[in-house]
């Protein structure tokens, strides 16, 4: 009997996504009454990471590092202006 070797799965190279991208993502659930779950399997992306994005932009009041240099008074602002 041969052994099954594993299958070595390729991890997908780490994504950035721009401001806009979130904010058009985030208003895919919040105003065309997508779930979370359709938005990210539309979008590609994992539906945790669209549910962190939604709630880091309906509380401007809590400090959020996005790790970059958008602030989230700057993705506010966007987010007003679509």
């Amino acid at each position: 009997m041969s052994e099954k070797q594993p299958v070595k799965q390729s991890k997908r190279p780490r994504r950035k996504f721009s401001d806009a991208f979130k904010i058009r993502a985030v208003k895919m659930v919040t105003e065309q009454g997508y779930k979370i779950t359709e938005a990210a399997r539309q979008l590609d992306i994992n539906p945790n990471l669209l549910g962190r994005w939604k709630q880091q932009l309906s509380a401007p009041d809590q400090e959020v590092d996005y790790s970059g240099p958008q602030s989230l008074d700057r993705f506010q602002v966007t987010l007003s202006s679509f």
